[in-house]
């Protein structure tokens, strides 16, 4: 019976392995692998098998002779005085004299041990071999001259530490990919490590990044390549240990296969993008005067700062430079297509794990939760959803901006904090001359439109955005005033209408906040200012600023005598009068109104609350392209 059980396991074992080299099988094709070159210093051992395994019973002499020992007569004769006869004898015999020797056989005897792992890949190779996939293997370290000339795509098998003629054992996995890059550029190859050694290194990007940066400051061979570089180099970096197991190295290995397909298709896709805007920024270098200069002219007469049309020229040759590539770069459409291929190669897995899931709205609420419970959204998606460095150069108001506002509660209620999304139309929103310069600067509205949100912290709302709200609300908000913290904005279906003026207060300080302080001439701020925003500011934003904490702004006592002895009495009703006025709490003591704009929210984002509020709204605006 317990015959019969192990029968069963192993022939268990051994299906379960032949399904899982069928999916290593069809991966590598998926992939379009057509070589494998495994780079190991053992691999010349392994042709040694009849000869190592009778190694410890050899005679001495036999046995120095036959693996190339080079030892000494006089030390061969003191062992045969010494009844030293076999292998085993000697390894178990003790002198001085036979120290070093003695140290090397050790070393020697310790590979053949390791053998049967090389073994073990070597049925593995074999059998894809079989299945049309070229294999070669090296007991040397990477030569440029037998890879360069390689047609089709190389899956490279590397072992951590080679020893060559002239140097002990040594890490060789970054020079040998800085050799691969080099020579097989756009090649779209693979790299896999295969080895004995501690692969922990290898388990996250961060200890990634961390042993490239040890690897190149300790290690003098290296060049000296720029730290962008260094850093893609870590996308490269992918490992599998090395195992005397078949049934263990097919499980291992097809997991790592796809991520280091996955990681080098990123390494190639993102130094393609980092090639892209180095040659749209010498694109932009290459402009003559002339053309800054109607620039400027055209940013100038649209009211608009010159950085910000010099930024938007920018984007404009990027997209040239990867319109050209696109139609007329053979290995970068590779690239880019690779990127979708090596996805598409995941699809099976993803399927797999999706049907799982009773209905695809769980699978989802599944990647939801793992985003939000170990924060995989931050330092990134914030950034892509809002510009948070629009305060930090003084933008003036603009659609999509996002402001945190106390609103001011009638009858003595308590404030009520909202957010507030600008939803005006683009084009009524920049200060621009009238029809003449005489008739000074304006904008198309003085009173724009803010749609409303309440906002709780994401830990908060986990359930609502794993459901069916996730579409609806907007996150995740930053908080820039207290680290980690991160909000969701939920649509209140309100809006308000806000005096532009006060908004406008919200660009003159890094806060974001809507001061009335007055901002002294030669502040650093109008350096990030327009023409016209100084214009408007001393004609207009200056004054009405000032005029918040006077009570001529709310009635006139004038024509009211008998409220003038009460003057100091009615002062203190400024902030109830305010908020009547403006709909926002004022803080005099602070100099503010209780308004702070937190950044500016993304166009797509944007125009998806302004679709859903077309009716509120007049028109819709369109900003304008440089030298259109």
């Amino acid at each position: 019976m317990l015959t019969n059980e192990v029968v069963e396991s192993e022939e268990a074992v051994e299906i379960e392995t032949d399904v899982i080299f069928e999916q290593i099988t069809n991966l590598i094709k998926e992939l379009g692998v057509t070589h494998i070159f495994s780079y190991d210093d053992e691999w010349d051992m392994v042709s040694k098998e009849g000869e190592i395994n009778v190694a410890l019973e050899m005679g001495v002499e036999k046995f120095f002779e036959e693996f190339a020992f080079d030892i000494e007569e006089s030390i061969l004769t003191f062992l045969f005085d010494e009844g030293v006869n076999s292998v085993q004898e000697f390894l178990d015999f003790e002198s001085p004299r036979i120290k070093i020797i003695k140290s090397d056989v050790i070393k020697f005897l310790n590979k053949q041990r390791n053998k049967k792992v090389l073994k073990t890949l070597d049925t593995f190779l074999q059998q894809l071999n079989e299945h049309g996939i070229i294999v070669e293997k090296f007991s040397n370290a990477i030569f440029t001259t037998t890879i360069e000339d390689v047609q089709g795509r190389i899956l490279f098998l590397l072992d951590m530490n080679m020893e060559e003629s002239d140097t002990p054992k040594q890490d060789v996995v970054v020079e040998s990919l800085l050799k691969i890059n080099e020579s097989r550029k756009n090649k779209l190859d693979l790299a896999l490590v295969y080895s004995h050694e501690n692969l922990s290194v290898y388990n996250d990007h961060s200890t990634k990044r961390t042993y490239l940066e040890t690897a190149f400051k300790e290690n003098e061979a290296l060049p000296e390549i720029p730290t962008e570089q260094l850093y893609l180099l870590a996308y490269q970096l992918w490992a599998v240990q090395k195992t005397p197991q078949i049934e263990e190295l097919t499980g291992t290995f097809v997991q790592a296969l796809e991520k280091a397909a996955f990681g080098h298709s990123l390494h190639d896709y993102l130094q393609l993008k980092i090639s892209n805007i180095n040659d749209a920024m010498f694109e932009l270098i290459k402009f003559p005067e002339d053309k800054f200069d109607l620039l400027y002219r055209d940013s100038f007469v649209e009211g608009q700062l010159f950085h910000h049309t010099l930024d938007k020229t920018h984007k404009s040759l990027l997209n040239k430079v990867e319109y050209e590539k696109l139609r007329g770069d053979i290995d970068y459409r590779r690239v880019v297509s690779n990127v979708l291929r090596v996805a598409r190669a995941s699809n099976p897995r993803l399927l797999e794990d999706m049907s799982k899931e009773r209905e695809i709205k769980d699978y989802r609420k599944k990647l939801i939760q793992k985003k939000i419970s170990e924060k995989l959204y931050q330092n990134v998606s914030e950034f892509g959803l809002v510009d948070y460095s629009v305060n930090y150069t003084h933008q003036d108001i603009m659609t999509g901006d996002i402001f945190s506002l106390n609103l001011f509660e009638q009858g003595g209620g308590e404030e009520v904090r909202k957010y507030g999304i600008l939803i005006t139309a683009i084009c009524d929103l920049p200060l621009r001359f009238s029809e003449k310069i005489s008739d000074g600067i304006s904008r198309n509205e003085n009173w724009v439109t803010l749609y409303l949100f309440d906002a709780k912290p994401v830990n908060l709302v986990v359930e609502k955005l794993k459901g069916d709200f996730a579409g609806k609300y907007i996150w995740p908000i930053m908080d820039t005033g207290q680290a980690d913290t991160y909000y969701a904005l939920i649509p209140t279906k309100s809006a308000i209408n806000i005096d532009a003026s006060l908004l406008d207060l919200c660009t003159l300080n890094q806060n974001g906040h809507a001061s009335i302080a007055t901002i002294p001439e030669g502040s650093p701020v109008f350096d990030f200012k327009t023409y016209h925003f100084k214009e408007y500011y001393e004609t207009h934003l200056k004054s009405w600023s000032q005029s918040i904490i006077n009570i001529e702004n709310y009635f006139s006592l004038g024509a009211n005598p008998a409220l003038r002895g009460t003057e100091d009495t009615i002062l203190q009703y400024i902030p109830v009068l305010a908020g009547l006025k403006y709909s926002v709490k004022l803080d005099v003591e602070g100099q503010k109104f209780c308004a702070q704009r937190i950044g500016r929210l993304e166009n797509s984002r944007v125009q998806k609350i302004i679709q859903g509020n077309a009716s509120s709204i007049s028109r819709i605006g369109t900003d304008i392209n440089p030298l259109a």
